[in-house]
C-alpha cells in the first residue's frame, strides 16, 4: 500500500519535530540546587483589581520564550511550594569569569526594565554577617511596588558607611549568587 506524499510528509514532519525536543522544558522547576527555573522570558504580575488595570512585566534572567502569568506559575507548581516565593534564583558564573561579573551581569539586564531609575552600582541597603552579603534595591513602577535582594555567600563588607558595590569583597568561589524578585500593587 502506497501513501499519499502528504501524509509521508507529516509523518517526516512529526518525528523530526518530536527528535528535536524529545523533552520540552517545563515552564517552572526547582533546579537541582532548590532554586526555580522559570523558562519564560517574563512573568506578568497583575493588580487585584477587577478587571485588572494594574499589570508589570518582571523579566527573567535568562529567560526565554512566551511570557507566562504569575497566576498561572503558581496553578502549576507543586502544592508544597504553595507559602513559598516563586520568583527566587540562582546564578551560576561559568568557567572564566568571576562572581562578580555575574552579579553585574544580572543588574545590567534588571537596568533596562526593574532598576532603570537606579544607580545599579549603590544599592538602597547593604548588609552583611561577615560571609554572606545581601544587597536590597527598592523598585516602583508605576503603582508596582517591590525589590530584588541578592544574597551573595562568600562576601563581605569592606565600607559600613557606604552602599556601594566597590565597597564589597566577593570571593570568587563556587557559590551561586542567589536573587529574588517581590513586586506587587497595593490593595
Amino acid at each position: 500500500m502506497k501513501l499519499p506524499k502528504f501524509i509521508l510528509s507529516s509523518i517526516l514532519l512529526l518525528s523530526i519535530s518530536a527528535f528535536a525536543n524529545p523533552n520540552p522544558r517545563p515552564i517552572i522547576q526547582k533546579d537541582k540546587n532548590d532554586c526555580w527555573v522559570i523558562s519564560a522570558s517574563a512573568v506578568i504580575e497583575r493588580g487585584k483589581s477587577s478587571p485588572a488595570t494594574d499589570v508589570l512585566l518582571i523579566p527573567i534572567f535568562k529567560g526565554s520564550g512566551n511570557p507566562v502569568e504569575y497566576t498561572d506559575l503558581r496553578k502549576i507548581t507543586d502544592p508544597q511550594y504553595k507559602g513559598e516565593s516563586i520568583m527566587q534564583f540562582c546564578a551560576w558564573k561559568e568557567k572564566g569569569q568571576k562572581r562578580e561579573d555575574v552579579l553585574l551581569e544580572i543588574l545590567k539586564f534588571y537596568k533596562t526594565s526593574l532598576l532603570a531609575d537606579k544607580d545599579i552600582y549603590q544599592a538602597d541597603n547593604v548588609d552583611s554577617d561577615g560571609t554572606t552579603a545581601e544587597l536590597t534595591y527598592q523598585i516602583k513602577i508605576g503603582n508596582a511596588r517591590g525589590s530584588i535582594r541578592f544574597l551573595i555567600p562568600d562576601s563581605e563588607r569592606l565600607d559600613w558607611d557606604s552602599n556601594q558595590l566597590q565597597k564589597l569583597k566577593i570571593k570568587n568561589t563556587n557559590s551561586p549568587i542567589y536573587f529574588s524578585i517581590g513586586m506587587g500593587f497595593p490593595n
